[in-house]
Parts: structure tokens; sequence; C-alpha cells
């Protein structure tokens, strides 16, 4: 199955503000304001993606990064 130009661009958003979260939450913690900040954009893109796709399975999304 081929995806289109649209849905690649938001699972590279998502890995890209991912690793942004994760990076802010191990220098100032999980409970800071831009931590907060960052988990509630990712939300955003991951509703996004799980409308678009019509999918709640797991996908390589999930496990690309482990904490």
């Amino acid at each position: 199955m081929k995806k289109d130009k649209e849905l690649i661009e938001l699972e590279h958003k998502i890995e890209i503000l991912r690793q942004d979260m994760i990076n802010v939450a191990a220098k100032y913690g999980y409970t800071s304001h831009e931590s907060v900040r960052l988990s509630q954009e990712l939300d955003n893109l991951l509703n996004q993606y799980t409308e678009k796709t019509g999918s709640t399975k797991k996908t390589h999304l999930d496990n690309s990064t482990s904490y």
C-alpha cells in the first residue's frame, strides 16, 4: 500500500516532535511546561494520524523510540 504525501509528512512531523519532547523532558523533566506543551502537540498529531489512517492498531510510530 502506497502512502500519500500528506501522511508521510505527518509521520515525519510526529517523529521530529517526539524526539524534541524526549530531549526537553530529559533536560527539564516530564512535568515541565515545555514538555507538557510538546506532549499535547504530539497528541494532536497522533490523533490526526489516527483519523487519516482510520486505524487504532499499533504502528511503527508507537514503538519507534524507547524511553
